[in-house]
């Protein structure tokens, strides 16, 4: 009687086993994918993560991965909140503004995204990386039929907006000049932001 239920409990963990290695986040498999956050929260803890752009990667790509696959996986996330990509700002946002994540960490990636153009960098690698993987002559049969409907788009955007200000007060050119241009010149990451650093600096 003892020999099957052993074997039936090996059975049953060898398929947990199993299950695990099967699934992956972003191409490593969980159980390693684990490991390293297990190995990185032990380098937080102890308060030995050096304020370097490697570190800084490393928080960003283990912990940002995870919570992008976690939000992915969640029903009510993934199906009405936005799934992975939102679930990662407002986790993020939650460990740092409740101490979680220790001062040094939060600091080391905060210079690296503002300060040191990763952010540009990921903007002009998104945009670059997408034309030249497109098709050659797609791009050019796309390119005829889209620039002049993302012209009439910017022109009309700038109408309304100038309009709306005009209408509250603010001034036709100011809106456009401060709200649209910049909005519309590399939305919120590449336009907005940097415009307002630059404004007040």
């Amino acid at each position: 009687m003892i020999k099957p239920s052993c074997s039936s409990q090996y059975s049953q963990r060898r398929k947990l086993f199993d299950h695990l290695w099967n699934i992956d986040v972003k191409e490593i498999y969980l159980p390693i994918y684990i490991g390293m956050i297990i190995v990185l929260i032990a380098i937080m803890a102890i308060g030995k993560l050096p304020h370097t752009i490697v570190c800084a990667i490393s928080v960003l790509v283990i912990l940002g991965n995870f919570l992008h696959y976690l939000g992915n996986k969640i029903p009510i996330i993934k199906s009405y909140l936005g799934g992975g990509s939102v679930f990662c700002i407002f986790i993020s946002a939650f460990l740092a503004t409740f101490g979680i994540l220790p001062a040094n960490v939060v600091a080391a990636t905060k210079d690296f995204v503002n300060n040191m153009g990763f952010l540009d960098f990921c903007i002009a690698a998104l945009i670059t990386g997408s034309i030249l993987g497109m098709d050659r002559s797609l791009l050019i049969k796309a390119s005829v039929r889209f620039i002049p409907v993302a012209v009439l788009s910017m022109l009309s955007c700038f109408i309304m907006v100038g309009t709306v200000g005009e209408l509250i007060g603010n001034g036709f050119g100011k809106s456009v000049s401060y709200i649209a241009f910049p909005a519309m010149a590399g939305g919120i990451g590449a336009g907005v932001v940097p415009f307002i650093n630059d404004l007040h600096a």
